[in-house]
């Protein structure tokens, strides 16, 4: 499939993102601890699980399936059992769940930011916001194939990164080309 409007995109972003030395050292330290691993993204947006005003996206309960969506991507794209989930989230209450803890302590997920912060509706923390963006980044650019949740983040991360992507409850393709 041609992403020609993507492509153009992804060209300004890569410009873009040279400029921002924030959130690039933030990447470049991420990606330095991952040694060769392959990377396959997944970013869940609860919505109403965290200290802002959201609609709420998907409960908490529904993040078995993005995992389970993210293990069935794994061996269908034939990646390395030592691949790295980065989990991107809008809540910290994700880090608590069992499984989430237990996949973090075995290294499979792993985070690039300390604590999960939304771009336009967290408390304004400025490393906070390059480590968000360093979590697009590396969602965009340095992901085998990204599972998504109902959010422009992760959306315009595949689409503009021209990544491979699967909406998590049916883990099915997802279109992620603009109209």
């Amino acid at each position: 499939r041609d992403f020609a409007r993507a492509g153009l995109l992804a060209g300004l972003f890569r410009d873009l993102f040279l400029l921002g030395a924030g959130p690039a050292d933030v990447l470049r330290s991420f990606l330095g601890s991952l040694g060769p691993r392959k990377l396959l993204g997944i970013h869940f947006r609860a919505g109403n699980e965290s200290d802002w005003s959201d609609p709420a996206r998907h409960g908490l309960p529904d993040l078995g399936q993005a995992l389970a969506c993210a293990a069935a991507l794994e061996q269908l794209l034939g990646l390395p059992g030592d691949t790295a989930w980065l989990l991107a989230s809008d809540t910290p209450k994700v880090r608590e769940e069992a499984t989430v803890a237990r996949l973090h302590a075995a290294g499979k997920i792993v985070y690039l930011e300390s604590r999960p912060t939304h771009i336009d509706r967290s408390t304004p923390d400025a490393h906070a916001v390059l480590e968000s963006w360093a979590v697009w980044w590396a969602l965009a650019f340095h992901t085998e194939a990204l599972v998504l949740s109902h959010s422009n983040f992760g959306w315009s991360a595949a689409e503009i990164g021209q990544r491979r992507a699967f909406h998590f409850p049916t883990c099915r393709p997802a279109d992620v080309t603009s109209p």
